[in-house]
């Protein structure tokens, strides 16, 4: 299972086209020119040729520049399957015809120790595709069965102008159900979700589920600029809570699982363009002692 920043598979994406302000009369706001705008952005894996993340971490929740322990960088391109091609993956077919996802793509990511991005680290590829209600891209992990992964919950919105129509009103819920877990798969899952230490004991579950709340109800949008470029992003909340009946060492050895993810109850703090996937996001732990900074810091699109 992929360990992701916000399920993340918090991983980042994708493309979009211009926009434009202009002087306002009187009372009236001047709206900002910006590149990528929320309005008509929507996710085309076919315009996006690359996007760059900057990742650190910090053992204080305040993100100041003392703080930082660790900085790394992800570069990732994005390429179209063909619906002739989609066959060939089991995963992708099985996901078309009985789950309803469709326009698939691939991406493929680079980890670097350095922002010139000259000392790679590790490779990883994966698919993507969009949920059968055309507003959500979830991630697809190429080498796990449809049990064994968390194709059920999204990552980002895909569409600028439903995200609109939402703001301040709309929390979407997604449930994912896995079972067949190896012990290592659970405990990087529980890993992943900052709630390994409290639950090491768990040697096997029954079904772990996970449960994504896209919190729109706070909501606001902001402009945030990347090498020059203006992207209206809008930022929201993520919640992941997981529960499950698990075993220790023996099956009277009953675990009743149940956390959200970092026990933070408000969850990831993200900032979207449909167009260009995760502009930036914050991640905090329960003890609030460590924190996550994660930023779009390049792309480029495809002419």
């Amino acid at each position: 299972m992929k360990k992701t920043i916000i399920s993340l598979s918090i991983i980042a994406l994708l493309a979009g086209c211009g926009g434009g302000g202009s002087s306002t009369p009187d009372n009236k706001k001047p709206v900002p020119k910006v590149d990528f705008p929320l309005k008509g952005a929507t996710f085309d894996a076919a315009k996006l040729n690359s996007t760059t993340l900057s990742i650190k971490e910090y053992n204080s929740s305040f993100m100041e520049d003392d703080a930082l322990v660790e900085a790394n960088y992800e570069k990732s391109t994005y390429q179209m399957i063909e619906d002739s091609d989609i066959a060939v993956y089991d995963i992708l077919n099985k996901l078309a015809n009985e789950e309803g996802i469709d326009s698939f793509y691939s991406v493929n990511t680079t980890e670097y120790q350095d922002a010139e991005l000259t000392q790679p680290t590790d490779q990883d590829s994966s698919f993507a595709g969009k949920l059968a209600n055309k507003h959500f891209i979830t991630y697809i992990d190429k080498d796990a069965s449809k049990d064994q992964q968390l194709w059920a919950l999204p990552d980002f919105v895909a569409n600028g102008d439903f995200a609109l129509s939402q703001l301040g009103k709309y929390q979407a819920t997604f449930v994912s159900e896995l079972s067949g877990l190896s012990t290592e798969d659970i405990h990087y899952l529980l890993e992943d979700n900052g709630v390994e230490e409290t639950h090491d004991d768990i040697t096997r579950c029954d079904e772990i589920t996970v449960t994504r709340t896209f919190d729109f109800s706070r909501a606001s949008t902001e402009v945030i600029t990347v090498n020059s470029k203006k992207i209206e992003a809008m930022k929201f909340y993520i919640r992941d809570e997981i529960a499950g009946q698990c075993y220790g060492e023996t099956d009277r050895d009953l675990i009743s699982l149940m956390a959200l993810r970092n026990n933070d109850p408000v969850g990831l703090e993200v900032w979207v363009n449909p167009a260009l996937g995760i502009v930036k996001g914050i991640e905090k732990n329960d003890s609030k002692k460590k924190a996550y900074l994660v930023e779009l810091i390049d792309f480029s699109m495809n002419q």
